[in-house]
């Protein structure tokens, strides 16, 4: 029997129903995950501290986080960890700008 892996991730939405929605999907598809929800950056940074985050699913609308500026300022703060954008905006520069800015990742929310 293999060992279920533990990762630690936190979805960060300003929506609850999107928020509510992605972390069921993250759990039934990896049963063994920890996760934490976020509606703002400022409880964001909360779960941060007090948690073991590996992985941030951020909204790039997230209230607080300031889009691509804000991405930079997640990577700078906890560097060992990973950041993935979730956007409505699919504008190529739009991307661009997270992915330079250090996102791991760009998944358009629709």
């Amino acid at each position: 029997m293999a060992n279920l892996v533990k990762v630690s991730a936190l979805v960060a939405d300003r929506l609850m129903f999107f928020r509510r929605g992605m972390t069921a999907l993250l759990q039934d598809s990896h049963p063994g995950w920890r996760l934490a929800e976020a509606g703002s950056f400022d409880e964001l940074l909360m779960q941060m501290r007090d948690g073991d985050v590996e992985l941030m699913l951020v909204e790039l609308q997230l209230p607080g986080l300031g889009g691509a500026g804000g991405v930079r300022r997640l990577r700078a703060l906890y560097p060992g960890r990973h950041v993935v954008v979730l956007a409505d905006d699919d504008d190529r520069r739009t991307v661009l700008e997270c992915l330079a800015a250090g996102a791991h990742g760009y998944v358009l929310k629709s």
